[in-house]
C-alpha cells in the first residue's frame, strides 16, 4: 500500500505549506502505525520506491510538467532531499501529487513506481496515483489483455487502472468514469488523477476503501484528509495527520468513505480553481 500528498494552488500558497508536508511524508514512508495495526509489524514502511509529477499553469496556457521516479525509498533517496529546496513563482497555478509506494502486487521497479502515466484517447497525458488495491484480473479482461502474458505479469494493477481510465476519457474526466473504475476496486479506491490539456489541468482526487474485516484498522489505514484556503487545496493519507501532522495553519477534515472531487484548474485574469463536481460512491 501507499502513502501520498496531492497539492493544488497557486504558487506563494504552495510555497508556505509544501516543506511540512513533504517531512510527514517522509515521516509517515519510514514507520507507519496504521499499516502495522491494518497489516503487521512487518509493513512498518512504504520502501517500494517513490515520485512525483508536477505540472505548472500560467496564462499561457500548461507551461511545464515534471515527472520523477525513483525505486529507492523516499526516506533514503538523497534526491528526495531536493524536494524541500523547490519555490514557484507567486503567481503561477501549480499541482503536486508526490507518493510513497508498498507494493501489493507487480514487480518492484521503476515502470511500476507512482504516478503511472499514460495517454487518452484525445492525446491528453494522464498521470495517477493510487493507495489500495483493484481486480488486476478484471481490468486485464476489460482491456483484452491476456492475464497470463508478460506484459500483464510484469505491470501492477495500478498500472491497467490507468490504462482503462485513460480508455473512458474522451475530453474530460468524468463521475461517469469514477464509477465504471469502482466497481473493480478490492481493498481501495484512494487515487489522485491529474489530465493535462493544452490550457487546462483537470483534477481528481477521492476517496474510497471497502470495510470488510477490522474495521477501526481499514478505517484508519485508508482514510484520507483534505483542508482548504481560498487560493490552496490539500490532500493527504492519514498517517501524515494522525502521527506526524504538518505545521500548517489550516483545519484538516477527513473525507467520507466515497467522496471525489473534480477540479478545473486555469488562467482568467488570475489562476482560478473550479469545483466541477463532487459527488460519493456507496457501497
Amino acid at each position: 500500500m501507499c502513502r501520498q500528498i496531492i497539492v493544488i494552488g497557486n504558487g506563494g500558497s504552495i510555497n508556505s505549506v509544501r516543506i511540512p508536508l513533504i517531512r510527514s511524508l517522509i515521516k509517515s514512508s519510514r514507520y507507519d502505525p496504521h499499516s502495522i495495526a491494518l497489516f503487521g509489524s512487518s509493513d512498518a514502511s512504504h520502501s517500494d520506491g517513490w515520485g512525483i509529477v508536477r505540472i505548472i499553469l500560467t496564462p499561457s496556457g500548461v507551461e511545464r510538467v515534471v515527472i520523477e521516479r525513483s525505486s529507492k525509498p523516499i526516506y533514503e533517496d538523497a534526491w528526495a532531499e531536493y524536494l524541500e529546496e523547490k519555490r514557484f513563482p507567486e503567481e503561477v497555478g501549480v499541482v503536486e501529487m508526490i507518493h510513497a509506494r508498498a507494493a501489493s502486487s507487480g514487480i518492484v521497479d521503476i515502470r511500476n513506481t507512482h504516478p503511472i502515466e499514460t495517454s487518452t484517447r484525445m492525446g491528453y497525458r494522464l498521470f495517477l496515483v493510487h493507495n489500495g488495491s483493484v481486480d488486476k484480473l478484471g481490468l486485464l479482461k476489460r482491456l483484452g489483455i491476456d492475464g497470463e502474458s508478460s506484459y500483464a505479469k510484469i505491470y501492477s494493477d495500478t498500472y491497467f487502472l490507468a490504462q482503462l481510465m485513460a480508455s473512458l476519457i474522451e475530453y474530460d474526466i468524468s463521475k461517469g468514469v469514477v464509477f465504471d473504475v469502482a466497481r473493480y476496486t478490492r481493498t481501495a479506491l484512494n487515487i489522485g488523477a491529474i489530465l493535462v490539456k493544452d490550457r487546462e489541468i483537470q483534477m481528481l482526487v477521492g476517496s474510497y476503501y471497502k470495510v470488510f474485516d477490522k474495521p477501526i484498522e481499514r478505517r484508519n489505514y485508508y482514510k484520507m484528509y483534505r483542508a482548504y484556503s481560498d487560493s490552496l487545496i490539500l490532500y493527504t493519507s492519514s498517517t501524515l495527520i494522525d502521527f506526524y501532522k504538518p505545521e500548517i495553519d489550516l483545519e484538516w477534515i477527513e473525507m467520507p468513505n466515497g467522496f471525489f472531487e473534480i477540479h478545473k484548474l486555469k488562467f482568467g485574469e488570475k489562476f482560478e480553481i473550479e469545483k466541477v463536481s463532487e459527488f460519493l460512491i456507496e457501497e
